[in-house]
């Protein structure tokens, strides 16, 4: 249900929401059978993988961020969670380049809390099921941005 952005014309534009599946399909596939099927015939990767198209829209959300930021004498703080080598693995972007891209918007703290997302320690999880930070991960997060938040 959250709001889902396209690139039109060189902008961007709210085209509706991320996720318009029915009761039927949140039903079903909270099933682990409809689970299991899914994984083992269903090619996972053309639902999943993330894009350059993706990217480029990311990039562009956060252009408009930046204008709006500046429109408003608003300062934008960027940040960065790197992302692991499997999830942009079918596209042209590094976290690196990523960063780089994004250093000539605002200003980028990197708040992956490892050299490497696949290297982020599992108390910064809330479970190894469940990627989501921890109260820790969370905490240390803002300790990273607070100075440049005061700034």
């Amino acid at each position: 249900g959250t709001p889902r952005y396209e690139i039109v014309s060189n902008s961007i534009k709210l085209t509706g929401v991320c996720s318009e599946s029915t009761i039927i399909d949140k039903i079903l596939y909270k099933s682990n059978i409809a689970s299991l099927i899914s994984r083992v015939l269903i090619d996972n990767k053309t639902r999943s993988r993330i894009t350059d198209v993706d990217i480029t829209l990311y990039i562009a959300i956060i252009r408009e961020i930046a204008r709006l930021s500046n429109e408003n004498n608003a300062r934008l703080v960027i940040a960065y969670l790197g992302a692991t080598d499997k999830f942009l693995k079918y596209t042209k972007w590094t976290n690196e380049s990523l960063i780089h891209k994004l250093s000539r918007i605002g200003k980028v703290i990197d708040v992956t809390l490892a050299d490497r997302a696949e290297n982020l320690d599992a108390k910064y999880f809330i479970h190894e099921l469940d990627p989501h930070p921890s109260a820790i991960a969370n905490q240390k997060r803002a300790e990273i941005l607070f100075p440049f938040l005061i700034d």
